[in-house]
């Protein structure tokens, strides 16, 4: 993928305690996190995983969001998403994929012309640009890892990965 992904905090945190957190990179050539994401995934232990995979990773740009455009700050999203959302209209014209788990964020988002990702449908553009062999394994990582993936969302993606 050549188009600039911004990435909110629980694609990062569910991908890390996967150990599948350097996809983000293999699947792009830029990697916006938005500081408020940046705060949210910092202010965790430690040890946790997406933190641990933030202080390590390189070539991940951070950008500050000065202001918040009136017609997002009525959303009432978190401030992560509210950041990832307001990054995608800044950057509208780049055509960035913005990578978000939340439904609500993702309908927002839409509702703007912003294209929106989930983290298995970054596996299913992994697996198409033969960053990973097959989805089947890092799905069943993910779910081990903690993130609920609905069942017609699994059938979904290994049918459209070519797995079912």
């Amino acid at each position: 993928m050549d188009r600039t992904l911004i990435v909110n905090a629980s694609p990062i945190i569910c991908l890390a305690k996967a150990n599948l957190a350097d996809l983000l990179l293999a699947v792009s050539n830029e990697v916006i996190v938005p500081r408020a994401v940046m705060a949210e995934i910092m202010a965790g232990p430690p040890a946790d995983a997406g933190r641990r995979w933030l202080e390590s990773a390189h070539r991940i740009i951070s950008v500050s969001i000065d202001s918040i455009h009136p017609e997002v700050s009525v959303l009432q999203l978190g401030s992560g998403e509210t950041s990832v959302i307001q990054a995608g209209l800044i950057r509208r014209a780049g055509h960035p994929i913005l990578l978000l788990d939340d439904y609500r964020a993702r309908k927002a988002a839409a509702s703007f012309g912003l294209q929106c990702c989930g983290t298995v449908g970054l596996l299913i553009k992994a697996k198409r640009q033969g960053n990973i062999a097959t989805v089947h394994e890092p799905l069943q990582r993910l779910k081990d890892a903690g993130l609920y993936i609905h069942p017609g969302l699994i059938e979904e993606a290994l049918k459209l990965s070519g797995e079912s």
